[in-house]
């Protein structure tokens, strides 16, 4: 009916209108994030210096409340727990979580295959199509790292951090990833063949291998050493 429609056009237009200032409010909350960040810093280091803190990056391993009561400057048990915390920090940080996690907890064990792949061959989710041979970077740090122009992009993952190095990226391989994650999306705009999914990819290939790559179909196949 007539009023269907007219709701349905303003909630479009609304939409429409709404949706181009997503990332304004990510930019202003990022922003805001900086200089509370830079600000608990500062209080760290005036923390360590008056002896409540044993050094400026335990900030991190406190809770909001735990971090005002010692502000205000009373008691927090959570101090002498900070040991323990940094420990335990470090071992989750060395663990490899699942590719899929259920809302059971239960953790299947996600295998791709394809038809007549080689033997040896690496497989995973093909995202965006093309065939292409080329030396493999494995990368871990984009902030710190860099790809020469044709490399194959090996990670874990990607985020918008990343996008720099694409611009030299001759073919994506990631970990983790589907066909709207961020690598995915970007190689397809770049036109460079990507496969995500890749168990292991960043253990199992070297920087320097040299691999062919097949987007369109998941297929990795390793054919050695880069010489020179």
């Amino acid at each position: 009916g007539a009023a269907r429609a007219r709701l349905v056009r303003r909630l479009i237009s609304v939409s429409r209108s709404g949706s181009t200032l997503r990332e304004h409010h990510k930019f202003l909350a990022i922003q805001i994030l900086g200089e509370v960040k830079e600000k608990l810093k500062q209080i760290a280091v005036d923390l360590t210096e008056s002896g409540r803190l044993s050094r400026p990056d335990d900030i991190w391993l406190l809770s909001l409340p735990e971090l005002v009561r010692l502000i205000d400057g009373k008691e927090v048990e959570a101090v002498d727990q900070i040991p323990t915390r940094r420990a335990d920090l470090a071992r989750f940080d060395a663990l490899t979580p699942p590719m899929v996690l259920t809302s059971d907890g239960e953790t299947p064990v996600v295998r791709s295959h394809v038809e007549d792949a080689p033997p040896g061959a690496l497989l995973g989710q093909p995202v965006s199509g093309g065939v292409v041979e080329a030396r493999v970077h494995v990368i871990h740090d984009p902030e710190s790292e860099s790809l020469e122009p044709g490399e194959v992009l090996v990670a874990s993952f990607t985020d918008p951090g990343w996008t720099p190095l694409f611009v030299n990226a001759g073919g994506l391989i990631t970990e983790i990833g589907g066909l709207l994650t961020h690598g995915s999306v970007v190689a397809r705009e770049y036109g460079i063949p990507a496969i995500v999914g890749v168990r292991g990819a960043t253990a199992r290939l070297r920087t320097g291998q040299r691999v062919r790559i097949d987007g369109s179909r998941g297929v990795i196949e390793i054919l050695g050493e880069e010489q020179g």
